[in-house]
């Protein structure tokens, strides 16, 4: 499996040497893009301008997971001990920072800010809970109308999240959430929609199954009057 960069209609291959799997997971303004690989498991944050690739690696953790980089560089994802044992984590600069929600067993960090905010997910009490974390404050999210709702990334303003939530029995749904207001993002014919990432302009990127059961990836645009708002 390769990792690739859409640009301009242009499809880029990026792939870590020497990995059989590279899954690019977050970009910035910059040309910055972190990502991880599969065999052998390691995060990493690689230049476009320059080709060349930083492995990540996290005090004492078998694997780092990188999600997001906002233009600041700041890095955020997640860093596991184990496949049941993970926490969120923060990196800026040099300086790894843990991101847990308190009283939760399990957190992970999905998005990040401009501004430094960090959104993510966490288990407690046998259920997922969304949280953000900002000027050393944890606060909880919760997204009205969405069961299941699993915040997956924030815009760089913090004023949109996307994720997915369960509609109905069987299905999984996108979802964009601004202004207290729910909108749901359903490939056509695809009863599996996720939405991974959104810009500054609102376009998301996810992923869908069709009815046999491949996967694909997807971008969504906005209509123009939702952008203006």
């Amino acid at each position: 499996m390769n990792g690739f960069l859409l640009s301009s209609g242009t499809y880029t291959t990026i792939d870590y040497p020497g990995s059989t799997t590279t899954i690019l997971s977050g970009i910035n303004d910059k040309g910055q893009i972190v990502g991880y690989t599969l065999n052998p498991n390691l995060g990493f944050l690689y230049v476009l301008q320059d080709q060349t690739f930083t492995t990540l690696i996290y005090p004492k953790a078998n694997y780092v997971f990188p999600y997001a980089i906002n233009n600041a560089g700041r890095i955020a994802g997640a860093v596991f001990y184990d496949l049941g044992n993970y926490h969120g984590f923060e990196l800026v600069g040099s300086t790894y920072r843990q991101i847990s929600l308190p009283r939760t067993v399990l957190s992970l960090v999905t998005g990040i800010t401009a501004s430094g905010g960090l959104y993510g997910q966490a288990v407690g009490k046998n259920r997922t809970l969304n949280f953000s974390f900002a000027q050393g404050k944890y606060s909880l999210r919760v997204i009205p109308n969405a069961p299941g709702a699993v915040v997956n990334g924030v815009n760089p303003a913090g004023t949109t999240l996307v994720g997915t939530y369960n509609p109905s029995s069987g299905v999984t749904a996108g979802f964009t959430y601004q202004n207290n207001t729910l909108t749901t993002l359903q490939f056509p014919g695809s009863n599996f929609t996720e939405a991974f990432g959104i810009n500054a302009a609102g376009e998301v990127v996810g992923a869908f199954g069709d009815a046999q059961g491949n996967g694909h990836g997807f971008t969504w645009t906005p209509p123009a009057d939702a952008v203006k708002k």
